[in-house]
């Protein structure tokens, strides 16, 4: 269940049941805010409606509906495209639409884009296409020219918890500590509260900053030895312990190793080393 985007939830509602609805969109913002929830969301809707849409009612299979993301090296091609744009020219078996959700549409190699913007320049009859992404700055201009683009913020952490609460059962102090380090995210924030590999991500985090040197270049090796660890989810973990402490300095910095992640092919291991030497002059 999404939270902090009922207004967009309502207007695709309102297009849908006008018969206006267009071809393609682009969901863009910050990670975990809630994008694929929403996506995912209007593809049960739009095959079942409102009232059957609901996740603790329904949870079998959509026909009418495919949901895609990167393979495992991290990528969307050509052939997942392919794959797409079969499903797209097929007649829809329950729903007016023949939904598709292109989650970390970032991840689409140029020539999956290219197949992509054949179906936008000629979209089949009742198709829907939902490109996800942080941006549209690894997308191409033709491409997300012919999308509505619909933008996501953050959502207010007073939201946060009380959805933790009503929701999920948290208690209302253990709610209000999440929702204060989850950045507007309730993806994180559920992560926070539900997910074993998150919080080992944050036990590791916090080990990692409160180390000396020596240590921390011993806690790295035994990390690397131990498991293939994923450098974005770590860093994340490192950031939000930062700015927890308010050491906007080293948080600065880790926030731009974040980044650089996002667009380069970098080496873990040396990476965090590095950074250890660079928080440890300004932790």
């Amino acid at each position: 269940m999404s939270i902090g985007h009922e207004r967009t939830i309502q207007l695709f509602r309102n297009l849908a049941r006008d018969g206006k609805l267009h071809h393609g969109y682009l969901f863009w913002g910050p990670e975990r805010v809630g994008k694929r929830t929403v996506a995912h969301e209007l593809a049960r809707e739009f095959e079942r409606g409102v009232r059957r849409a609901d996740p603790r009612h329904s949870r079998a299979p959509l026909s009418d509906a495919l949901c895609v993301g990167p393979d495992e090296k991290g990528s969307i091609g050509i052939d997942t495209a392919r794959a797409i744009q079969g499903f797209l020219r097929m007649t829809p078996f329950h729903s007016p639409y023949r939904t598709v959700v292109v989650d970390d549409a970032d991840a689409l190699t140029s020539e999956a884009q290219n197949a992509l913007l054949t179906i936008a320049e000629r979209p089949p009859a009742s198709s829907i296409i939902i490109l996800i992404a942080k941006g549209s700055e690894a997308l191409k201009p033709t491409l997300v020219s012919r999308l509505h683009k619909i933008p996501f913020s953050h959502v207010a952490p007073a939201r946060i918890a009380e959805w933790l609460c009503e929701t999920h059962g948290a208690l209302p102090e253990v709610a209000r500590r999440i929702a204060e380090r989850s950045f507007g995210q309730p993806g994180r924030a559920h992560a926070m509260l539900f997910d074993d590999e998150y919080r080992a991500l944050e036990r590791a985090a916090h080990t990692f900053l409160s180390s000396s040197p020596a240590a921390r270049r011993a806690f790295l090796k035994d990390v690397f030895k131990e498991q293939d660890i994923r450098l974005h989810k770590f860093l994340d973990a490192i950031i939000a312990e930062l700015a927890a402490e308010k050491s906007y300095g080293a948080w600065h910095e880790v926030l731009r190793l974040r980044q650089n992640a996002d667009f380069f092919n970098l080496n873990p291991r040396l990476q965090l080393e590095s950074l250890g030497a660079l928080i440890s002059s300004r932790h």
